[in-house]
């Protein structure tokens, strides 16, 4: 026997051992980090020092973007107009990096008759600011969409149109939704097919001849099959559902959660109930795939002012391309907070990334924020 081969392969068995057991606490600490029904975990954030490099391809989802009445009024202009740049100044260097910048549009662009709850209808200058801060994808599929009936519809995706602004989860006719649904972008040669749909319209109906994708299985099946069909190499779902105020996601949204995952969805970002949800990192039964499922992130901006409802996550996803095709690399939560004018003295409301500064900021403020972050993590 050559006693030397024998122990070189005794030394790859080990190290085989070794790496298998390393996966197998891997796995074990991504299969239990679910949130308990009592707390709300967010994944620990990733370092993506880079988002956007030439070999790779990222996106950076926001949550709800509202606009209520206290948001409008510091917003007139001398000359009545509004000007919004104020509240997204803050984060536009934080989405910066990123290719694709998504946020959830939840209201409609009337043009005129401006109104908060319970039906949303903002000026077009609330476009113009998330615009200018380097948002590019808006999503639309959510319980607020129907607010202003079909003109509604019409107008406020006349507008993305008009400034070249992607969209996605809301059509103004049948030819459009078949058209353009899902919402493929192409970007550095990769492939990206996003699902916004919605688990209803608060009530109103759908105006007759659009479609507003809504969370049915049988449409939702379709559209993934033709996602694939069209050669997507990554699949986003980007549902609006769950229960408003709720910390932690309702068995329904696991269970679709777990249907959209076994039918061809990569990774979720879900919205609505304007608190955060958690973050969880789901991991197939092959260990080879890693499925990022963000169940609420939460009010991005809005005039609620509760520290829970002040509070968001921004989701970042990272893939690469290389000769064995498109492979998911990482993804880091961003944690965020909205100070307001009554204790900033500021004119408008802000959006902050949780690390800004703390010697810009006032007492209140300060205060505000440590309050804030408690929803952010256990």
């Amino acid at each position: 026997m050559n006693w030397r081969h024998f122990f070189g392969w005794i030394g790859v068995v080990v190290l085989l051992l070794i790496e298998l057991a390393g996966v197998a606490c891997l796995w074990l600490s991504l299969h239990y980090s679910n949130a308990s029904d009592d707390s709300v975990s967010v994944a620990a954030e990733q370092p993506l020092e880079a988002p956007s490099t030439p070999d790779t391809i990222s996106i950076i989802i926001a949550g709800d973007a509202m606009m209520h009445m206290p948001q409008l009024y510091p917003a007139r202009q001398p000359d009545g107009s509004f000007r919004f740049e104020e509240c997204f100044r803050y984060i536009a260097p934080v989405i910066a990096p990123y290719d694709i910048r998504v946020v959830n549009l939840e209201t409609t662009l009337p043009g005129k008759s401006y109104s908060g709850f319970p039906r949303f209808g903002a000026p077009d200058a609330f476009l113009d600011g998330l615009r200018d801060a380097g948002f590019n994808t808006y999503l639309m599929a959510n319980n607020h969409c129907c607010d202003k009936g079909l003109f509604g519809i019409q107008r406020t995706l006349q507008v993305l149109d008009s400034l070249e602004m992607q969209h996605a989860g809301v059509y103004a006719d049948s030819a459009s939704y078949h058209a353009s649904c899902p919402l493929i972008i192409e970007c550095k040669g990769v492939r990206l097919a996003l699902l916004n749909f919605t688990y209803g319209t608060n009530g109103l109906p759908v105006p007759t001849g659009s479609v507003v994708c809504s969370i049915d299985t049988v449409q939702l099946s379709a559209l993934i099959a033709k996602a694939q069909a069209e050669h997507a190499d990554i699949i986003l779902a980007l549902p609006h559902w769950g229960e408003e105020y709720f910390r932690t996601p309702r068995p329904s949204q696991r269970w679709l959660a777990e249907w959209l995952l076994s039918h061809g969805v990569d990774h979720i970002i879900g919205g609505h109930p304007h608190v955060i949800e958690p973050v969880e990192v789901v991991t197939d039964s092959l260990f080879q795939t890693h499925h990022v499922v963000a169940y609420s992130l939460g009010n991005f901006i809005s005039s609620q002012l509760q520290h829970e409802r002040s509070t968001s996550l921004l989701v970042g996803l990272r893939w690469v391309k290389d000769q064995s095709g498109v492979r998911f690399l990482d993804h880091q939560v961003i944690q965020t907070w909205v100070s307001r004018p009554n204790i900033s003295g500021h004119r408008q409301a802000r959006v902050y990334p949780m690390d800004f500064p703390m010697d810009s900021l006032n007492g209140a403020e300060r205060a505000f924020r440590d309050a804030c972050m408690t929803f952010c993590v256990n």
